[in-house]
């Protein structure tokens, strides 16, 4: 008689979604224990166009859609780090324009502090990312504000 082993299995299964909850509340404590967490880093909007193909040196093609996020590698490590409880503050500079805007009511939604996100005279970082239909994409950054802090914005926060 062979015994079967998706019984095994589904248990492991079962254990494993138990353990990703358990790491997840015990990096939660972790991060309440802690304290204040300083991130140092890009904030941008993301303009995200979808599209069958990326078009070769001088083609135009055509997309499917077309849709703008907030991003940028500091930015993102600070919502992430919020989000799971941690008390955050972001150093980073954000442009003179309507992305700003955008970029800091997600901040504060995510209960990220901005005490030390400031505002320079130039655009708010931004990434352009061409996404084809297999996943695969192409981008261009533009670090605008994101070029602006400096040693003693740090130093400051």
């Amino acid at each position: 008689m062979v015994k079967s082993s998706s019984r095994k299995r589904h248990s492991s299964l079962s254990s494993a979604r138990i353990a990703g909850a358990d790491y997840q509340g015990a990096v939660r404590d972790k991060l309440e224990a802690m304290g204040r967490i300083l991130v140092i880093g890009s904030a941008n909007i993301d303009l995200v166009f979808r599209l069958g193909r990326s078009p070769r040196p001088g083609e135009t093609v055509f997309g499917s859609s077309f849709a703008t996020f907030p991003g940028g590698k500091g930015s993102n490590q600070a919502v992430a780090a919020a989000k799971l409880g941690a008390d955050v503050s972001l150093v980073a500079k954000l442009g003179e324009d309507a992305f700003a805007d955008v970029l800091r009511a997600s901040l504060q939604e995510a209960r990220v502090r901005l005490d030390a996100v400031g505002t320079a005279p130039t655009s708010t970082g931004t990434a352009g990312i061409l996404v084809d239909e297999y996943g695969q994409n192409s981008i261009v950054a533009v670090p605008g504000a994101n070029d602006h802090v400096s040693v003693s914005d740090v130093c400051s926060a």
